[in-house]
């Protein structure tokens, strides 16, 4: 299969997941440790099973250990954030103030990977913060709320996860790592707040453990379909751009599965300028 393809199932894999996350979390009953914990958990059984088919190798973990002890630590944040901000913003707002990740990424990336800052990146880095507080502006002056300062947490830890991971992908191959990447933040999770577990209750029905499930499926999907599509020929380039369609394409699914329908136009255009920034970033 071509390495669009892979592009695309990622797209669409990535938006309906950010839609179905904001779904579970809207339940007052859904704890954020326990549905972290759950989700990592069931990623890494996921992950391992397609990886076993791929030929798994155990990753030089003794040689690069602070290197994955900081992939749990930061993946572990990320995921227990995301899951808390989406009990406070709605998908689309998250998809947006997510690209703030980008940034931070870049800024990493600059300090520790010795990447060039350009003029292009810079004006990437205004647009995304221009888009934010249009989200955000109301009645004359930005209003922000809890899950704003969650999602500002998400996109530090996960900026600077992003180049960690980047560099262990020069030591190791993709579904490797994933496979650690996935179990060791649902330990990092479990070790820091034990009593998540007696919460982990509310997955026991069958109608939230359905909706976990598939949540969890089309978000490891569409993390592999990234890496599956630079496999299989595409640049990173050429995959960036169009994995940012996901923006735009949760805004839409947001819209019309969830109801948040409240300044849609507003939420589009901003959907777009992040779209654009990102894409100056890359």
């Amino acid at each position: 299969m071509s390495w669009l393809f892979y592009a695309l199932i990622g797209v669409v894999g990535s938006s309906f997941a950010s839609v179905m996350r904001r779904a579970l979390m809207k339940d007052d009953k859904a704890d954020a440790y326990a549905s972290a914990i759950a989700f990592q958990f069931l990623g890494f059984i996921m992950i391992l099973l397609f990886s076993l088919l791929n030929g798994f190798s155990l990753p030089p973990i003794q040689t690069y250990w602070l290197n994955y002890l900081a992939q749990a630590f930061l993946w572990g944040l990320v995921t227990v954030f995301l899951f808390k901000a989406n009990k406070y913003l709605e998908a689309s707002q998250v998809t947006i103030i997510y690209s703030f990740a980008s940034i931070v990424g870049i800024v990493s990336a600059v300090l520790f990977l010795n990447d060039n800052l350009t003029v292009t990146r810079v004006w990437g880095t205004v647009l995304i913060i221009f888009s934010v507080i249009l989200v955000f502006w109301q009645k004359g002056k930005v209003e922000l709320n809890r899950g704003f300062g969650y999602m500002l947490a998400v996109c530090l830890c996960s900026g600077v996860a992003v180049t960690n991971d980047a560099f262990l992908l020069r030591t190791t191959d993709v579904f490797s790592m994933l496979t650690i990447g996935w179990l060791t933040p649902g330990l990092f999770l479990l070790i820091a707040h034990p009593k998540a577990v007696v919460r982990l209750k509310y997955y026991w029905h069958k109608k939230h453990f359905n909706s976990l499930f598939w949540f969890t499926l089309l978000y490891a999907l569409s993390g592999a379909a990234f890496y599956l599509a630079i496999k299989a020929g595409g640049q990173v380039s050429q995959v960036s751009p169009i994995s940012n369609a996901s923006i735009i394409l949760t805004v839409l699914l947001s819209a019309l599965f969830l109801n948040e329908r409240n300044n849609l136009l507003k939420k589009l255009i901003a959907a777009v300028l992040v779209m654009i920034g990102v894409m100056l970033l890359s």
